[in-house]
């Protein structure tokens, strides 16, 4: 193997590496129609609740639509006692979440639980949501890629939330392939290094 077919090698393993960085995927809850489910399946993501998840292209008193949890205290948001969860099909980065409070508006105290896999990475407040529609980063504050959230209210009075949007990433995550063209590459620039000594 000479130095041509090393860089050759390199180049293989920079194309395998960069193809794996994902576009972000964008998950408008409002537009799935209006109606309940045990879940809501939309992209890569599984959505349950404490109870039925409900869907709605527009709530009672909000012109947007999106998702909360059917019956409970306030026209089928996530009211609080109320949990909605967000079950990824693999890892996430650069998670957002898009959240808009029913009328009255006023002050909303919610957080989440992450995950990886069964580890439980905390709980993770977020700050009062005080306007209609508001986005919170929940990778900044989780610090690392995750494949599920719980999302909850610690307080509510007498409003809930929609949950209007999800936005992610899939975490870049080495393939065995992308390992394998590392490997040859290695080998390559190895055995080009010897035969260039000789």
């Amino acid at each position: 193997m000479n130095i041509i077919s090393a860089k050759f090698a390199i180049v293989g393993l920079a194309i395998a590496i960069f193809s794996n960085a994902s576009q972000a995927v964008v998950i408008n809850y409002g537009e799935m129609g209006s109606g309940s489910s045990a879940s809501v399946r939309a992209e890569d993501t599984t959505v349950t609740g404490s109870s039925d998840v409900y869907f709605s292209d527009s709530f009672l008193t909000s012109l947007n639509g999106g998702l909360g949890v059917e019956g409970g205290g306030n026209n089928n948001s996530l009211d609080l006692g109320e949990t909605l969860t967000f079950d990824f099909d693999f890892l996430v980065s650069n998670v957002s979440l898009t959240t808009n409070d029913i009328v009255p508006f006023g002050n909303v105290t919610f957080g989440f639980n992450a995950f990886n896999g069964a580890n439980d990475l905390g709980f993770f407040g977020l700050p009062n949501h005080t306007s209609n529609s508001e986005t919170f980063d929940l990778s900044a504050l989780v610090g690392m890629s995750f494949d599920s959230f719980t999302l909850s209210l610690s307080s509510s009075a007498p409003i809930g939330l929609v949950i209007e949007q999800l936005e992610y990433n899939r975490a870049s995550v080495p393939e065995p392939a992308s390992i394998i063209l590392l490997g040859f590459g290695l080998v390559g620039l190895g055995y080009a290094g010897r035969s260039k000594k000789a």
